[in-house]
Order: structure tokens, then C-alpha cells, then sequence
């Protein structure tokens, strides 16, 4: 398949890099975005990933009888006769791009630089510093602390999932197999793993994703089909909870606290800033663990060392992640209970008062700790009622489900793309260039955000959610749309750069878009259910043989369907966060402070 075979390196998860993580079953991108193996690993990992397939299609030319295990073996062999291969000579083509790159690299790190200083200072008035509460910094901390450990240990098993499965002499179609065992076990059991966390409370599912994860590292030491399926399973549970329950702690939390929607999105937009930070910084931490022991066999299936190494070194970030949870985090509830705010757990942390005015918990509709919810339904049918009931529920579900569909087919097109352009003489790109421009476009995005959405009294351009959402979309439509059209490397990958700052956008928008539209009684339920989309148009990818000029004409169409999307759900900014069901005119005295003094700070980034 051409999608898989020139562009297999690329291995996803997760992200993503936001769309399901290195190994998550979605991820990242996580899951994600995995970006990482082809840059960091470098064009030596590529040529003995084409080596493998050539062996096993020789194979199965000259004798269809041949086992499995015999290709595996050959495979293996070629892999370690080409281990000290000498790099190729870079053509006239390879340097005009790395010239390309370059200049690319240098605007983007200025522009990024140029957004940090803008949201961190330029827009920050003195008053604004002043009226910046400690309540409110302590909070963003206490999550971004948790949300960055727990999406560096799904980036550093980016770069070398590929690798392990080539060390093991697995065939693209054994590689295509454990993929879709991962995004089809997030389809599957996310959809009804969020109704749980919403009634057992987040906190404790925060922590089951360390967990299930730390398990699904641990079964990469198995050269056994078999093990490795189980662990892609439970990677794609994993990745579920990651991209649900997170975010659904985060907007509760921030709701009962009573801040205003601009703390929310200072939060949202410092997770995608951060995140970019730690996605270099994993790529480097990954090809330094991997060094530290050499590829080991211990037993007949147990293996130890190189490759191996950074999904234990990510075993060690997830239970730090889960120490950080435990001891930081308070709990809350979805449906059928919801976090009291006198509970032990949270007497040690600060929390807005509220006056009189103020609606209680039973006001708000909202059950206490252990009590049953509203109604005899399941979460899983109320959720599913709410879906086919509200119409802006259903254009954030499949807003989110295309444009980060789109994201995971970028994932496995770019590269191909990259090697078609300028009539296919790039030989070698440089993929460590790349993945940094990648990653100062998404920071740029984020910061942008934060300009763009700053009060034009506090030096922003005080643009609402909607038109943010719109011009990401409509950015993106067109960026992909160029790669349809034009064949030149540098217009691509200036696309391609393009649609980075549209995806720094995309999370803190679509975070707080989702804030708005979904309510708190079944928040992470709907969260997997907007999943769905997602890891079915994947698993439909993997399993075709997509051409680069057809895999961007359907993204582009995914993306234009976006935009009339959010023209279908209409406005959304006489909305109080769906959270906290207070009206404008019941809001607390304390939320009319906060929100005076947001209107003088206008940036996210100072906020932390």
C-alpha cells in the first residue's frame, strides 16, 4: 500500500502530536502524532523499514508456503546488514529544501517569539498582574503539571514503535493489524469507559490512565504478535481517558470554582504550548534513554534494552504522573456524582467563596457524591439522547471528529507528499528540521489564540470563539488545498506550516467550544462519543490503499465541512460554560471581579 509503505514510519498515537499519543491507539494528536520516528531516528530506520517490506515481498514471490516466522528472520538479518550503511548524498534537491526549511524554521521561531512576548507582556497591563490571583495560577499548575508528565510518556514511545516492531521482524500488514486493535479498542471502550469515569469520579480514571498505559509499555519487551495486540488494546483505552477525562476534570474543576472563561482558556492554550515544548524535548529524552543498553534478548520472547528503553522510561514519567494526581488533584463528578466542595479532598485547596446569590449543587442539578442521577436512563442513554437530541452537541461531535481526522491523515501523508514534491528528486528531507518548524507552528497557534481572544482593551483583537474557530478552518481547508494543487516543496511545506498554527488553535478553541456546549452530567461520555468519527474514518485509512493527491482532496472536504458545521451550531458566546449552569445575570459577585480583571490581562501565558 503506498499510504503504509511510504509513509509507515510515521507511527501515530497518539495524538498525536495531539491526536493519541506514540502508543495510544488514537494520540495524539496524540496520539498520536508520531512524528517523531522519522525525525529523530533518522533516514537509516526508513531504509531498513524498506528492506523489510522488499525481503518479505521476495519471499512471498518465491514461495507462498514460506512461514512467518522464516520472513521475520530475514527480515531481521537484512536489518543488521545494513545497520552501518553510510548515509546517502544529499542531492541538489535535498539541500534547496534544507535551505527552504531553514528559512522557514527561522520565520516561524520568530513569529513564535514574537507571540510569546505579545501574550506574556505586551498585552499585560500592570493591573492585570496585580488582580491575577494565586487561587488562579495554583490551578492552572495543578493541572498542566499532570496533563504535560502524562503527554510526555505518551511522546516518548513516539520514536521508537516502529523501530521495536522492525527489531521484531513484524510485516506492514502485522504493523497495520496493531493499529487498528488500537484505534478500534478506543472506539469500542471509550465510548462507555467515559460514562464511568463521569459517575466514579475522574481523578480515579486520571489515574487508571497511568495505569492501563504503564501496562501497555510494558508488554513492548514481548516479541509475541499477541502480547503486542494486548498492549495496542489497552493503548487505545489509554488514549481515551487521556483526551477525555483530563479535560472533563479541568472544565468541572474550573466551573465550581467559579473563574471565568478566560482562565479556561489560558489553560487550554498554555496545555497546547506546553505540549509542543515537550514533544522536542521527548524526542531527544527518547534517543537518549535508547542508548543507554543495547538491544538485549533475554529470553525466546522477552527482549530488553535500546529500543525497549524509552516505553520504560515512560513507565516512570506515568507513575509520576499519577503521584502528581493523587496528591494535587481534587475529585469530581460527572452524572451520578459529583465532588462535594467540603470533601476531605479538597480541604487543602483553595477555592473561590461564593455569596448568596450563588446556586447550590442541587440548584445547579448536580447529584452528591454517591447518589444516584437524575432519571432511571444509564449515562450511556442520556449521553446518546443529548447527541441525537442538540444540535450543537452534534457539530462539536463531528467538527472535532473531522478536524482531527484530518490531522491523523496528515500524519501518515505528509511525508510521501514531501517526497513527491519538486517530481520526486528530494531524496533525504530533513526531518529534524521539520518536526521543529511543526512544533514552533503549533506554539505560534497557541499563542495566536491568545492575542486573537485578548479584549481589545487589554491589546488584543477580542475576537470570540467563533470567528477564532472559523479562520482555523477555513486556514486549514486552504492549507490543505495547496497541497492538492501545487507540486513545490517549499509551497507545501509552507502549507503544511500553515496548518500547524491552525492545529495551535484548534485545542483551545475547541476546549472551550466544548466547555460551552456539553454539559457537566455526562461530560467524558460525550467526549469518547466525539471520538468515534475520529477512530472510524483512521481504521477506514489504514485499511485503504490512499493516494497523496486523494488523502488531501478528502481532508480538504472534511475541513470545508467544518466550516459549515459551525455556521449550523451558530453562536455560542451567550453561553455560560456547560459546567456551571449560572446565567449572566446570576453570576456570583466574585465571577464579576475575575472577569473585570481579565479584561485588563488578556494573555494566557502570564496567567501561568
Amino acid at each position: 500500500m503506498e499510504l503504509l509503505h511510504v509513509g509507515h514510519h510515521m507511527s501515530l498515537f497518539a495524538t498525536s502530536f495531539f491526536y493519541g499519543g506514540g502508543g495510544g491507539g488514537q494520540g495524539g494528536i496524540n496520539n498520536n502524532y508520531d512524528w517523531q520516528h522519522a525525525y529523530f531516528s533518522g533516514q537509516e530506520d526508513l531504509a531498513v523499514h524498506d528492506l523489510r517490506h522488499d525481503a518479505s515481498s521476495t519471499t512471498s514471490s518465491h514461495s507462498s508456503s514460506s512461514s512467518s516466522s522464516t520472513s521475520r528472520y530475514n527480515a531481521r538479518q537484512l536489518a543488521s546488514t545494513t545497520a552501518g550503511t553510510a548515509a546517502p548524498l544529499l542531492t541538489e534537491a535535498d539541500e534547496s529544501l534544507r535551505l527552504r526549511v531553514q528559512i522557514l524554521l527561522f520565520f516561524t521561531f520568530i513569529a513564535a517569539g514574537v507571540g510569546v512576548y505579545r501574550t506574556k507582556y505586551a498585552s499585560l497591563t500592570e493591573a492585570a498582574r496585580v488582580t491575577s490571583t494565586a487561587v488562579e495560577k495554583n490551578f492552572k499548575f495543578t493541572y498542566l503539571g499532570a496533563y504535560l508528565l502524562a503527554m510526555l510518556a505518551d511522546w516518548l514511545q513516539g520514536p521508537y514503535v516502529y523501530a521495536l516492531y522492525a527489531a521484531y521482524g513484524f510485516s506492514h500488514e502485522d504493523n497495520s493489524r496493531l493499529f487498528i486493535f488500537g484505534f478500534g479498542s478506543s472506539m469500542l471502550f471509550g465510548t462507555f469507559i467515559g460514562g464511568y469515569a463521569d459517575k466514579h469520579g475522574r481523578k480515579k480514571f486520571a489515574i487508571l490512565y497511568c495505569i492501563v498505559y504503564a501496562l501497555s509499555c510494558c508488554t513492548k519487551h514481548f516479541n509475541s504478535f499477541f502480547m503486542l495486540s494486548v498492549g495496542r488494546i489497552l493503548a487505545g483505552v489509554a488514549t481515551s481517558l487521556l483526551y477525555s477525562v483530563f479535560e472533563s476534570w479541568v472544565v468541572c474543576e474550573h466551573a465550581q470554582r467559579a473563574f471565568s472563561d478566560d482562565v479556561l482558556g489560558d489553560i487550554f492554550s498554555l496545555a497546547i504550548f506546553g505540549n509542543s515544548c515537550v514533544a522536542i524535548s521527548a524526542g531527544f529524552l527518547a534517543q537518549w534513554v535508547s542508548d543507554l543498553m543495547p538491544f538485549t534478548k533475554v529470553t525466546e520472547v522477552f527482549y530488553i534494552g535500546q529500543y525497549t528503553n524509552p516505553f520504560d522510561f515512560a513507565i516512570v514519567i506515568l507513575l509520576l504522573c499519577a503521584g502528581w494526581v493523587h496528591t494535587q488533584w481534587c475529585e469530581n463528578y460527572g452524572s451520578s456524582s459529583l465532588a462535594a466542595t467540603t470533601s476531605s479532598e479538597n480541604k487543602d485547596l483553595e477555592s473561590v467563596p461564593q455569596d448568596d446569590n450563588a446556586l447550590t449543587l442541587e440548584e445547579q442539578g448536580l447529584a452528591a457524591p454517591g447518589s444516584e442521577s437524575n432519571g432511571d436512563k444509564s449515562d450511556f442513554e442520556k449521553a446518546w439522547q443529548l447527541l441525537k437530541e442538540d444540535r450543537k452537541i452534534q457539530s462539536v461531535a463531528l467538527m472535532s471528529g473531522f478536524f482531527e481526522s484530518s490531522m491523523f491523515i496528515f500524519v501518515f501523508l505528509w511525508t510521501p507528499a514531501i517526497l513527491k514534491a519538486d517530481n520526486g528528486d528530494i531524496q533525504t528531507p530533513p526531518f529534524g528540521l521539520i518536526f521543529a518548524v511543526f512544533m514552533l507552528g503549533c506554539m505560534t497557534g497557541s499563542c495566536f489564540f491568545s492575542h486573537v481572544t485578548t479584549p481589545t482593551e487589554a491589546g488584543g483583537w477580542g475576537w470570540d470563539i467563533h470567528r477564532c474557530a472559523f479562520f482555523l478552518f477555513a486556514g486549514s481547508a486552504a492549507s490543505h488545498a495547496i497541497v492538492v494543487f501545487s507540486q513545490s516543496s517549499f509551497a507545501i511545506l509552507s502549507a503544511f506550516v500553515l496548518f500547524e498554527v491552525c492545529v495551535g488553535m484548534y485545542f483551545p478553541s475547541m476546549g472551550l467550544l466544548k466547555s460551552k456546549v456539553v454539559p457537566e452530567s455526562c461530560r467524558s461520555t460525550l467526549y469518547n462519543f466525539f471520538r468515534v468519527p475520529l477512530n472510524f474514518i483512521v481504521c477506514c485509512v489504514l485499511l485503504s490503499n490512499v493516494p497523496v493527491k486523494l488523502g488531501f482532496i478528502f481532508t480538504t472536504a472534511l475541513l470545508f465541512c467544518c466550516i459549515y458545521l459551525l455556521y449550523r451550531m451558530g453562536d455560542v458566546e451567550g453561553i455560560t460554560s456547560a459546567g456551571s449552569p449560572l446565567e449572566a445575570g446570576e453570576a456570583t459577585q466574585k465571577e464579576q471581579i475575575i472577569g473585570n480583571a481579565d479584561l485588563e490581562e488578556g494573555n494566557p501565558i502570564a496567567g501561568g
